[in-house]
């Protein structure tokens, strides 16, 4: 199930955040598989290499400072 699996990456990225923090700084990062895969100034860059390398595996990009809640952006082909 898709939603469970962003679920648990949404969960793994706020447990591990204050490391995050102290680790890449202010980033953009791509989480996956319950860690950092890369880090990134701007999100663009962040969903360019998302897309390029991780092509339709599920994957959350968070910012480490960002402060409010939003629903997740889920792209899906149809």
């Amino acid at each position: 199930m898709i939603a469970g699996a962003i679920e648990n990456e949404i969960k793994a990225f706020d447990a591990s955040l204050s490391k995050l923090r102290i680790e890449i700084g202010s980033a953009w990062a791509v989480f996956i598989d319950g860690k950092v895969q890369a880090a990134f100034p701007d999100f663009d860059k962040a969903a360019d290499f998302a897309v390029r390398e991780l092509g339709d595996r599920d994957y959350i990009i968070r910012h480490t400072n960002e402060h409010t809640a939003h629903i997740p952006f889920i792209a899906i082909d149809a």
